[in-house]
């Protein structure tokens, strides 16, 4: 299974079901196009009892089994072939040559003389001058592990050398025969940049995606997930250098995510000023299927982006510098690599290995970290956590890059790999920087304001405080004298939470740790509360002796206060009560009351800053929003942690 946005699958070769004697084709002329396509194509004759034949086979399966076409077609096979598999073939013969059925079995053959497990898609195709159809065949992989592993032999490798444009095929009519070939092939042109066309789809895709040829047509090309620069380097080289492209990707037809193996050669067709681009869709290699998630996701995200470099280094045992096998398209340009998928050299005839990846960044403030990384990257084991890194790119100011090292599977091998994910991060790196540039003056500023304010407040609070104990000062006055000193007081508190909240939203909350008696601390702070208490509501202290705890006895002071005052303030009758107990080594503190409670919504948010229960301007209760949220601060800087529950 593939995952990407959603669920996907690899492609079957039994979805791939086209047309069934829908034409009667010439012998041999329409089968060359079959020389030029990717598909591994035989023509067998069953019909006969104990004399089966072998008619016709395409040009890649000569050149992967090093056979001519006269050496296939004088095989001995009816000498080379026991008497019950003829039996079996002639049966074979009656389903698909007289009954005209599509039959599809699994087979070990052994076309190299070593064992591989395939899939034969056989179907009947008539050709002009003949009696009785043809059996036409197509190879496929198939699960490879029901080969003895001691035999096992390698799957059949698609990246194959059939012909490449000796025929001027007749369009549309000479690729008639692709519509009763079991597999998808479509007809691009993408030579002019920017705007990629499409031409003709054989039955085999139009069925499967339920289009008409014109819907296909007036389709976009969305469902390739190729982008406009990837259409450009396949345009090239197939078109104008007339090379085969081969890569596994997802397409996603009628909206359903599909793993294939893409394969693009170019092709030949009457009335074109160039090659078009023949493109099949096959199944993909066997061992893709068994890969690890990590590869999955990244072939699935990176192998055919841009932005994102994607590169599988040897890592087999033994193997400590990890030189190239396989880079996508933006690894090849970051790294001056050709375009081949075979030959990653570089000009120079060096490889490029993970030591030369190391090696483009920048670590002159720290050779000890590269040697760090480098350490891991040679212990990094299947299964583990990826390695993870941002670096400077060496020589180039301002440029910084993302690395991430998986261990996997290789998709082309299925040996052991190291596969790069290397993306450019600059852009996110410049805007860091000037947010921690924009945090930092924020700081300053709050100090600075925060100095300004404290000064006169505390002339203000001083001074009244006088005024307040004078034998000149009447009752009005007195009053007066307190309202000023109430009001400066919680300004002073507001000015020290802002900075708080400063603090602990930078990470630099400072704690002094010493051994603090818990029912001294909420003696002192329930002492101080008590002036808050509203008629018919009640202040319990139930703490009792819990012992001694390590804390910053002035922020403990500060959370009990704000827990108790929160509590106090939404309670119009009833208790308001705090308890703990011992929990190993932790103390659990808790603090109740008979209050309107908390909605269900809101116990979550309530530990935001700037968040209240009621954020309407016409609340009840005053605030910033921010007593709740330094309490959960200050809690975890201590290494314990606060919950809320409403009834």
């Amino acid at each position: 299974m593939v995952s990407s946005d959603g669920d996907g699958e690899t492609l079957d070769a039994l979805q791939l079901n086209g047309e069934i004697c829908a034409k009667v084709h010439k012998y041999p002329d329409d089968l060359e196009l079959l020389n030029e396509v990717a598909c591994f194509s035989l023509i067998y004759d069953f019909s006969e009892m104990g004399n089966p034949k072998k008619v016709w086979a395409s040009a890649a399966w000569l050149s992967y089994v090093d056979q001519t076409l006269e050496d296939f077609q004088q095989y001995d096979f009816a000498g080379n072939t026991s008497e019950p598999i003829k039996r079996q073939m002639f049966d074979l013969g009656q389903e698909i040559q007289i009954k005209r059925k599509a039959i599809n079995l699994e087979h070990t053959a052994y076309p190299s003389d070593r064992p591989v497990r395939l899939l034969l898609m056989q179907k009947p195709i008539v050709f002009e001058g003949m009696k009785n159809p043809l059996i036409l065949v197509q190879y496929y992989n198939c699960d490879n592990s029901l080969v003895d592993d001691k035999t096992k032999g390698d799957p059949l490798d698609f990246n194959f050398q059939g012909e490449v444009c000796k025929k001027v095929h007749e369009f549309p009519r000479g690729l008639e025969l692709l519509d009763e070939v079991p597999c998808f092939a479509l007809i691009y042109d993408f030579y002019d940049y920017g705007n990629p066309k499409k031409y003709w789809a054989n039955a085999t895709w139009l069925k499967y995606t339920g289009q008409s040829m014109q819907e296909f047509e007036n389709s976009d090309f969305g469902f390739t997930s190729l982008t406009a620069e990837q259409m450009q380097f396949i345009g090239k080289e197939v078109q104008v250098e007339r090379k085969t492209v081969s890569f596994e990707t997802t397409i996603y037809p009628r909206n359903k995510l599909l793993r294939v193996l893409c394969v693009f050669r170019p092709l030949l067709l009457q009335g074109m000023e160039h090659p078009q681009i023949v493109c099949n869709y096959l199944p993909p290699q066997p061992h893709a299927g068994a890969l690890d998630q990590a590869y999955i996701l990244f072939q699935e995200q990176v192998t055919n982006t841009l932005d994102q470099t994607a590169i599988f280094f040897d890592w087999s045992p033994g193997d400590s510098n990890g030189n190239t096998l396989w880079s996508n398209f933006s690894g090849r340009v970051e790294y001056g690599l050709p375009q081949g998928r075979a030959d990653l050299h570089f000009p120079n005839g060096e490889l490029l290995s993970l030591s030369d990846v190391l090696d483009t960044c920048d670590w002159s403030s720290s050779e000890q970290e590269k040697a760090v990384i480098a350490n891991q990257l040679r212990e990094l084991k299947l299964g583990s956590r990826p390695i993870r890194f941002t670096a400077q790119k060496h020589r180039l100011p301002n440029v910084w890059h993302q690395f991430m090292f998986v261990r996997c599977k290789s998709p082309h091998t299925g040996g052991d790999t190291m596969l790069l994910q290397e993306s450019d991060v600059s852009e996110l790196m410049h805007i860091q920087a000037r947010l921690r540039t924009s945090n930092e003056l924020k700081d300053r500023f709050l100090q600075c304001v925060s100095h300004e304010l404290r000064t006169p407040l505390h002339g203000i609070i001083g001074l009244s405080s006088t005024l307040l104990v004078s034998p000149d000062c009447n009752p009005r006055t007195h009053r007066l004298l307190t309202t000023i000193i109430d009001a400066a007081d919680r300004l002073n508190l507001l000015v020290n939470d802002i900075l708080e909240t400063s603090a602990c939203m930078s990470g630099s909350l400072q704690l002094e740790f010493i051994p603090v008696n818990l029912d001294e601390i909420c003696r002192w702070v329930c002492d101080r509360m008590r002036p808050k208490l509203k008629t018919g509501v009640t202040l319990e202290n139930r703490i009792g002796d819990v012992g001694v705890v390590k804390a910053d006895a002035f922020r403990l002071q500060k959370i009990f206060a704000q827990l108790l005052d929160n509590a106090l303030k939404f309670t119009s009758d009833g208790v308001v009560a705090i308890t703990a107990e011992r929990e190993g080594a932790f103390v659990r503190v808790s603090v109740a009351d008979t209050g309107c409670g908390i909605a269900p919504g809101l116990l979550n948010s309530i530990w935001e800053f700037f968040q209240q229960g009621d954020m309407s301007v016409t609340r009840e209760h005053q605030g910033m929003g921010l007593g709740l949220a330094l309490v959960q601060s200050q809690v975890r800087a201590h290494g314990g942690d606060v919950d809320v529950q409403s009834e």
